[in-house]
């Protein structure tokens, strides 16, 4: 089954059987690439995100995960286990990070109209390297809770203010860099908001971030961004 937006095909669903593991329905979706999905450059070049099934657990992943994935495999140079493994699928999951693994209500959450053109519109980039990173949904409601709060504070005129802030916690390679990035971009483009500025409190995290946001800014150039250092 394939999801089409706009008679394009967006997101293919893979769907095993109850009692067959999830995982056979990410190892299938690999054996199509020679006979249907990336043959000749057709309609499923367009193809964005990945949704795979078996009834009892459902996951999601973007086009990149299985196109670096292959070409891992074809390499045989390293058989560790790579952010393009099967173990960096998605599972989706609620504001309260509670998960959503039956097939029927991550369909009715997941292809909504609002909630599935919202990932493929906002909550997903390219990087320089044309590898495609969709957000996990801990990050989407990271993003959407800030915007949500400068709008409110702004709606009852608490800026500059105790109110007016607030913190998220995000622990290590949990992408913190991509969740900065995507809310600082519509951020920066309210009304009245002249920068988004970033502030670490070690020298290298601002160097990583620096050169995590430029892989993304040189396929964004209305997105400026500056670093600076001071000892």
């Amino acid at each position: 089954m394939t999801v089409l937006i706009n008679g394009l095909p967006m997101g293919p669903v893979e769907l095993k059987r109850r009692g067959v593991v999830i995982r056979e329905a990410f190892n299938q979706i690999n054996r199509y690439q020679r006979d249907s999905f990336w043959s000749d450059s057709g309609l499923f070049e367009h193809v964005q995100l990945f949704v795979i099934s078996n009834g009892t657990h459902t996951k999601y992943y973007s086009n990149t995960t299985r196109s670096a994935h292959l070409k891992e495999q074809q390499s045989k140079k390293s058989r560790k286990k790579t952010r393009n493994s099967f173990e960096f699928t998605c599972w989706w999951t609620n504001a309260k990070s509670k998960r959503i693994v039956d097939l029927v209500d991550f369909s009715k959450i997941f292809f909504s109209k609002h909630a599935l053109l919202s990932i493929l519109t906002k909550y997903c980039v390219f990087t320089s390297d044309t590898l495609l990173l969709v957000m996990r949904p801990y990050q989407i409601v990271t993003t959407e809770r800030i915007m949500n709060h400068i709008a409110m504070v702004t709606n009852h005129r608490q800026l500059g203010g105790v109110d007016a802030g607030g913190y998220i916690c995000h622990t290590t390679d949990s992408g913190k860099t991509l969740t900065s990035f995507k809310t600082a971009q519509p951020a920066g483009q309210l009304e009245g908001m002249d920068k988004v500025l970033f502030v670490e409190d070690r020298k290298e995290l601002g160097y990583i971030k620096h050169e995590g946001i430029r892989q993304i800014q040189k396929k964004l150039g209305q997105f400026q961004y500056e670093h600076r250092c001071s000892e």
